[in-house]
């Protein structure tokens, strides 16, 4: 009995760890119930991800600052931030995050047809050719449920 409940118990400590680092991987579920996840798959819209480090630009710096405390109030200061002159390549972006090295994770809609991943980096080589860009590159890994967590 108590290997049992020492098995049960790192079980259970184990996809509660899972559930703490990847809170969006599919948990088990009970036989007549679907798995659980962050978003159903195919819920979420198709989208096009790009890394982008941007050079100091005091809204940009106070998002990134700011992001994993008030992630809506750096949604909105880089909504605002997206909308100004010489920025209309951005006006139909979304922050989805900041990585821990200070890059923005940034989504556009994707409603084309064909070859998602040229797209993505044609995007990317606009987006790096801009001056207040150091680097930018398409996320070819990314995913409706991606490794960014809301």
């Amino acid at each position: 009995m108590a290997i049992t409940g020492a098995a049960s118990l790192a079980i259970g400590a184990a996809a509660g760890l899972v559930a703490w680092l990847w809170p969006d991987a599919p948990r088990e579920a009970a036989p007549d119930q679907e798995p659980v996840t962050g978003s159903a798959v195919g819920d979420e819209a198709a989208f096009i991800e790009v890394i982008v480090k941007f050079k100091a630009d005091p809204v940009l710096a106070a998002a990134r600052e700011g992001f994993w405390r008030d992630r809506d109030g750096a949604r909105r200061s880089f909504a605002a931030w997206r909308r100004g002159p010489g920025r209309e390549l951005f006006h139909e972006a979304d922050l989805h995050a900041f990585t821990l090295g200070g890059e923005a994770v940034l989504r556009w809609p994707d409603t084309g047809a064909g070859d998602a991943n040229a797209r993505a980096r044609a995007l990317a080589a606009q987006i790096a050719a801009r001056s207040d860009v150091e680097y930018c590159d398409a996320n070819l890994a990314a995913e409706a449920q991606g490794p960014f967590v809301e």
